[in-house]
């Protein structure tokens, strides 16, 4: 995997501000951001309809370079680190382990600092059902044994969570994923980060600013054609504390039931001069032919 590094001009304090979100993704490791003995890291989770009933599932982990062990080469004068993960997917009802997977990833920086950071993910796919998933992450590779150097640390992550059916009758809708480079089509460069053909390079922290805007992506499927033609109409809802701030609907049609749909950014310009403070992104996908709909939710931190 290709390796991309982003440097965030943002204040300390934004390591603390979405830790309130509590399972409401994303969510950070470490809530005082303790560089020293905790492995820092923002992680968001998107699902995605799949093949029939199964859904893949991505998780985006943001490290920050600060709290890994890091040496500088000089060779090529920049930072070095290393994370290790070990996956495991439960099914709870069967017990029964559906997924392992043992990841090694290679961490560079120009320089260390609170902001220099460095985005990872991996996928899984799963049918309908109930799951607990585990990441041990280690900032040190272990040997042949399995065994870490002392002073290796280690953040590990857990949670349960359900995979629900779909109709095959019900348009369906992804989880929105917030970009913080500009979505384009993949050039053959692109190796991380493609999602159908898309380069969609993900802002984890779900922060946003003029500098820092809204750039949404995400996928609608199972739309009922007619002649040929599908009509959808998609509505964003932005709310804070149960109180309206943002309404924007769009229509458009198409040839396919299923599409792509990255969002232009220019549809939330007016969204910067609302006050500073976290709010609710809705956004509504209704088939018009079919005369259903679904909708997705994501939080955002805007800020100045």
């Amino acid at each position: 995997m290709k390796k991309k590094i982003i440097l965030i001009s943002l204040f300390l304090i934004l390591l603390l501000t979405n830790s309130i979100f509590a399972r409401d993704f994303p969510i950070i490791s470490s809530p005082n951001a303790d560089f020293t003995n905790d492995i820092v890291y923002y992680l968001d989770k998107v699902e995605f309809p799949s093949e029939k009933s199964a859904t893949y599932i991505i998780y985006y982990l943001e490290f920050f370079m600060k709290s890994l062990k890091t040496e500088k080469s000089s060779k090529d004068s920049l930072f070095h680190a290393k994370i290790y993960m070990k996956i495991k997917v439960i099914d709870t009802k069967t017990n029964e382990v559906v997924k392992t997977e043992e990841l090694k990833r290679s961490l560079t920086a120009t320089v260390i600092s609170t902001t220099s950071s460095h985005i990872e993910y991996f996928g899984l796919e799963l049918n309908p059902g109930s799951y607990k998933i585990s990441i041990e992450i280690y900032d040190c590779y272990p040997d042949a044994d399995g065994n870490f150097p002392e002073g290796t640390k280690s953040m590990p992550y857990a949670e349960e969570f359900s995979i629900e059916s779909r109709s095959n009758n019900e348009v369906s809708i992804s989880d929105p994923i917030i970009a913080s480079a500009p979505i384009s089509p993949a050039k053959k460069v692109d190796t991380d980060f493609v999602l159908n053909g898309v380069y969609v390079y993900p802002n984890v922290q779900h922060v946003i600013s003029r500098q820092f805007p809204i750039s949404l992506f995400f996928t609608i499927g199972n739309l009922k054609r007619i002649s040929g033609n599908a009509r959808v109409e998609v509505e964003y809802k932005i709310t804070k504390d149960g109180i309206d701030y943002y309404f924007i609907r769009e229509v458009f049609d198409t040839k396919f039931s299923d599409i792509i749909h990255p969002v232009n950014p220019r549809l939330f310009s007016s969204v910067y001069s609302l006050p500073v403070g976290k709010y609710n992104i809705n956004v509504k996908v209704k088939d018009l032919n079919g005369q259903n709909n679904s909708s997705k939710d994501i939080k955002i931190n805007l800020i100045k």
